[in-house]
C-alpha cells in the first residue's frame, strides 16, 4: 500500500472517529436537556399543586364545610353548607324572592369558584330545570354577583311596611301606601279571579298567636314572608323578617337539627306561637354560625353586617311581633282583610287576572 493511500485511510477513520465522538456529545447534551426540562416541569407543578393546596387552606372553600346535610361526604352533596346559608339569607332579605337550588359549585382553582344560581319571584310559576338568572362567584374569599337579568333580587322597597315607630310615617311613609278610596275602587273593579301579591301591614304590631290566627282565618292565602317589629338600625324603612314558603327544604343531619330546631315549617296550619319564633330564631343562627359566609354575600348585596345581625338575634330572643306579611290573595280576601281586619295599609307589587297566568 502507497503511503498516499495510508494516509488517506487515517484520514477517513479520523472523521468516523470525530462524528462518533460528536454524537455521543450531542446525545449526553440532548438527555441533560430533556432531564432539566421534566425536573422544571415537575417543580412547576409541585409549586401550582402546592400553591392550590394552600390556596383551599388560606381562602374560603366550600367545600371544608361542616356536615350539615346528610350524607353530605358523598361528591353530589359537596358544597350544600354555602347554599344553605345563602338560602336561609335569601329568605330573611328578600320578601319577593327565593333561592332555587338547581346547580353545584364549581372549583375553578386558586382559592375561586363559581355557583350558577335561580333567584325565583314567589308570585311566578317555578320552573324546575338547569336554567339560572345569576352566577355568583367567591374570588380568594371575595365574593360577587353577575345578574343577567336586572331584576335586582337583593333590593327591597322603603316603606314596604308601615314602621309604626318612626316618625317619618307620620307624615310621607304613613301616606305612602295607604288605602284611599281611589285604591279600594281600583280593586273592587279586579276581576274575580284575580290574584295580587301584596305586602300588608297591620293596624298595630301583632302577637304571634294573633298573627296565626289571622293566618287561619284565611286559608286560600298563601303567606310568602313576615315581617317583624325589629326594624332595620341601618334603614328604619326596612323592615326585618323572615320567608314563610320555602322553595326547597335539606335532610338535615340529627346535630343539625337540634342546633337549629324547627329550622323547617312546612304547614302553617300547624305552627304555634313557640314554633314560629324558634324558626325565626335557627335560621337567624344559621347565619350567625357562619360568619365567613354571611360577611361575603353581606358585602356583595350591601345588605346588614355582622355585628347588626347579632343584635337582631339578640332582641329575636327576647320576643318579637308581626308588623305585616307578604301575601299572594285573591280579590275578595283582600278586600275582606281590609275590611273586617282594619288593613289600612298595603303595597301592592303584582296582580294576575288568573292564577291561570303565568
Amino acid at each position: 500500500m502507497k503511503k498516499d493511500q495510508l494516509d488517506e485511510l487515517l484520514k477517513l477513520d479520523d472523521e468516523g472517529t470525530n462524528k462518533k465522538i460528536k454524537k455521543i456529545i450531542h446525545k449526553k447534551i440532548y438527555s441533560r436537556i430533556i432531564i432539566f426540562t421534566i425536573i422544571i416541569t415537575l417543580v412547576i407543578v409541585t409549586i401550582a399543586k402546592g400553591y392550590q393546596y394552600i390556596s383551599d387552606y388560606i381562602y374560603y372553600n366550600p367545600f371544608h364545610e361542616e356536615n350539615l346535610i346528610v350524607d353530605e361526604q358523598s361528591e353530589r352533596f359537596s358544597g350544600k353548607t354555602f347554599k344553605i346559608v345563602l338560602q336561609t339569607w335569601c329568605e330573611i332579605y328578600c320578601p319577593n324572592y327565593g333561592y332555587y337550588p338547581n346547580h353545584d359549585i364549581q372549583s375553578l382553582g386558586l382559592g375561586n369558584y363559581e355557583l350558577k344560581v335561580k333567584f325565583h319571584n314567589l308570585f311566578d310559576k317555578l320552573y324546575v330545570d338547569d336554567s339560572y338568572n345569576a352566577i355568583i362567584n367567591i374570588n380568594q374569599s371575595k365574593m360577587s354577583i353577575e345578574d343577567f337579568n336586572g331584576e335586582h333580587y337583593f333590593s327591597r322597597m322603603s316603606y314596604e311596611f308601615l314602621n309604626l315607630s318612626l316618625s317619618e310615617n307620620n307624615g310621607y311613609g304613613k301616606d305612602l301606601f295607604k288605602i284611599n278610596d281611589k285604591t279600594l275602587n281600583e280593586i273592587e273593579k279586579l276581576p274575580e279571579s284575580s290574584l295580587l301579591n301584596v305586602s300588608i301591614s297591620f293596624d298595630k304590631p301583632y302577637s304571634l298567636e294573633k298573627t296565626i290566627d289571622f293566618m287561619k282565618r284565611y286559608n286560600q292565602v298563601k303567606f310568602l314572608w313576615m315581617a317583624t317589629d325589629l326594624w332595620s338600625q341601618d334603614d328604619p324603612t326596612l323592615a326585618r323578617g323572615i320567608s314563610l314558603y320555602k322553595l326547597s327544604m335539606y335532610d338535615l343531619t340529627e346535630d343539625a337539627k337540634r342546633k337549629y330546631p324547627h329550622f323547617y315549617i312546612e304547614n302553617n296550619n300547624s305552627i304555634t306561637p313557640d314554633i314560629l319564633q324558634q324558626y325565626y330564631l335557627s335560621n337567624l343562627k344559621m347565619l350567625l354560625d357562619h360568619e365567613k359566609e354571611y360577611n361575603m354575600i353581606s358585602k356583595a348585596s350591601n345588605s346588614m353586617d355582622y355585628s347588626s345581625l347579632k343584635e337582631t338575634y339578640k332582641c329575636a330572643k327576647n320576643g318579637f311581633q308581626v308588623s305585616g306579611l307578604r301575601i299572594i290573595v285573591n280579590k275578595n280576601d283582600l278586600l275582606k282583610m281590609i275590611k273586617k281586619d282594619n288593613i289600612q295599609y298595603i303595597y301592592i307589587d303584582d296582580i294576575k287576572l288568573s292564577e291561570l297566568q303565568k
